[in-house]
């Protein structure tokens, strides 16, 4: 006779049985602290989203948010998540910002290479991993990049839920003929 191991759970808890072991609480994740002053780091993502109304095409907005005081350093349109968004938003943020200490962004295959992926023939002759395109531009701006652990951590650029999406709507030329918007954030 077999019996499943919930079923088997469920009798010995009928009877009054419980099992030594006590359940683990869950591990309480603490929210990282802010930087202490601005332009120390900054935080960047993609949001997807319909920004220009429901018949016109989606586009993700690449955007910077300062750290330490929440304001909104950049932003670029794009009809993906992609490196040409990414270097637009590092090159306005530079310029118009100057250049941060660290980017905290998610774990996007934009930034970083995965690990666990083979090398290619090239890596394998250099002895180690290449960057990707916007992670050689943040070694060679010195910026240091700082993985999120979880993807909910970067929410911060999309957060309040419709902040940006309030403030942006209201800024937003559209031609007629043309569905890309005529001003940045």
């Amino acid at each position: 006779m077999q019996v499943s191991r919930t079923s088997l759970r469920r009798l010995l808890a009928a009877a009054g049985l419980r099992s030594p072991r006590t359940r683990r609480p869950p591990r309480h994740r603490r929210r990282r602290d802010r930087m202490p002053q601005a332009g120390m780091l900054v935080q960047m993502d993609g949001s997807h989203h319909p920004w220009l109304g429901a018949r016109r095409p989606r586009l993700v907005l690449h955007a910077a948010i300062d750290d330490a005081t929440g304001r909104v350093l950049g932003g670029v349109f794009r009809p993906q998540e992609d490196v040409a968004g990414y270097l637009l938003l590092l090159r306005q943020l530079t310029a118009l910002n100057g250049l941060p200490l660290a980017v905290y962004t998610d774990r996007h295959g934009l930034f970083h290479r995965d690990r666990r992926a083979p090398l290619t023939l090239a890596e394998q002759l250099q002895g180690h991993r290449s960057s990707t395109h916007v992670g050689r531009a943040l070694q060679t701006l010195g910026i240091r990049w700082i993985p999120a652990a979880t993807p909910q951590a970067t929410d911060e650029i999309v957060k309040p839920p419709g902040y940006h999406r309030r403030r942006v709507r209201g800024t937003i030329r559209v031609d007629a003929g043309d569905p890309r918007p005529k001003s940045g954030v």
